[in-house]
């Protein structure tokens, strides 16, 4: 199921989109009015296993940008990804994970890869599977880091019902392609798969 996301002024309303009209009608109220738009799409994805770095980090004063920023360059200057022989692609997923509460508290940050299986994890990765969840998927699209974060904004300020479990953003194909640049964001939602 589509649904969408409208933030005006700070009051934040979804929108059950049925058909491919109220997706229109939602377009074209959002280019009368500018609210954020954000479309969603109720997905339900099978468990997968992750190794990668992780930190701990929180929203709070802003020291996550500071920390995953720093993680990313950790990742890409150790060559984390040729250092996991048993990843199924070069896909990279960015999890969010093991929170205190929502996410103005603490919670774990991971890059990493979906992996076969957890043989000869290197010293110092983190290694963990993600269960079979419901998520609202949403698209990151244009220059990163700012896209993906007028994401996870957009997701803060719906109404969306969600879980805290394991949150994920996916770093395939549509990212590395410079025409595209995209990145799907996986929001967990309590319902269960």
């Amino acid at each position: 199921m589509t649904f969408a996301s409208l933030t005006f002024r700070s009051l934040s309303y979804s929108i059950r989109l049925k058909n491919k009209m109220h997706f229109l009608l939602v377009n074209a109220l959002a280019k009368i009015v500018e609210p954020t738009l954000m479309i969603f799409e109720r997905k339900n994805r099978d468990g997968f296993k992750v190794v990668g770095l992780s930190i701990r980090t929180t929203n709070k004063d802003g020291k996550a940008v500071d920390h995953i920023n720093a993680l990313w360059q950790m990742f890409s200057e150790q060559n984390i990804l040729n250092d996991l022989p048993q990843r199924i692609d070069d896909t990279i997923y960015a999890v969010y994970s093991d929170y205190e509460g929502d996410h103005t508290k603490p919670y774990k940050f991971t890059i990493g890869c979906a992996v076969e299986n957890f043989d000869n994890v290197s010293q110092g990765l983190d290694a963990f599977e993600i269960p079979a969840q419901s998520y609202a998927v949403s698209k990151a699209v244009g220059e990163p880091p700012k896209s993906v974060v007028e994401s996870w904004t957009a997701i803060w300020e719906s109404d969306l019902k969600r879980a805290y479990a394991f949150d994920f953003e996916v770093y395939g194909e549509k990212f590395f392609n410079p025409e595209t640049r995209e990145v799907a964001v996986y929001a967990s939602l309590e319902e269960t798969v």
